[in-house]
């Protein structure tokens, strides 16, 4: 059955995602993009070779410890436990 999936997230990351606050996200040093002048973190959660079955509690507690920038892709076959 397909995951449904709001702005990207699975229902239950995007929850977490919302209702976890982050001070030390706030302290994390971010980069302003050019086009819309958005705040990315610099350091991020990789996501390459992270089994299956690990990756989502993986992307999990890093939310909740103040991650907000994951690499993920296609072909590191982890999508869907990503909640992408």
């Amino acid at each position: 059955a397909a995951i449904p999936v709001v702005g990207g997230l699975v229902p239950h990351m995007l929850a977490i995602l919302l209702a976890v606050p982050s001070t030390s996200c706030s302290a994390m040093q971010t980069l302003t993009l050019r086009s819309s002048k958005d705040q990315m973190p610099v350091v991020g959660l990789g996501l390459w070779k992270v089994p299956r079955e690990t990756t989502a509690d993986a992307v999990l507690d890093a939310i909740k410890a103040g991650y907000r920038h994951f690499d993920c892709a296609c072909d590191y076959g982890n999508e869907a436990e990503v909640g992408a």
